[in-house]
């Protein structure tokens, strides 16, 4: 029995952004046109986050962060351009105060995830 191991390349499909554009990448898809289609455009996420208090802090930290520009990892890459922050890319506002929080404690939690019989 022989064993055929030639690989076969499979091309990556072009994704669909806005205005009707295709691009293979989606950064720069989404930079150059935006999201194919926004309903909520103009709008503002509604969020709900369960979570310890840490992880409030981090969720916070993570919005603020994409919220704003975020300058390329290597300057004159044509691979690495500025991302100019959630809103101006999806014309949708991500806020940094979520709509609802349910607070967990980290000891149940951590109590929770190492329970002997998963089943």
């Amino acid at each position: 029995m022989t064993v055929d191991l030639r690989l076969i390349e499979i091309p990556e499909p072009e994704l669909l952004f806005g205005f009707g554009q295709a691009m293979p990448h989606p950064k720069d898809g989404l930079l150059l046109y935006g999201p194919m289609q926004s309903p909520l455009a103009g709008g503002r996420l509604r969020i709900g986050v369960i979570s310890t208090a840490n992880g409030l802090r981090l969720y916070k930290k993570f919005v603020d962060r994409v919220s704003k520009p975020i300058a390329p990892a290597r300057a004159n890459d044509p691979n690495h351009t500025i991302f100019p922050g959630f809103q101006a890319v999806f014309g949708v506002e991500w806020p940094v105060e979520p709509a609802a929080w349910i607070e967990i404690d980290p000891a149940e939690l951590s109590k929770a995830i190492r329970i002997q019989d998963r089943h």
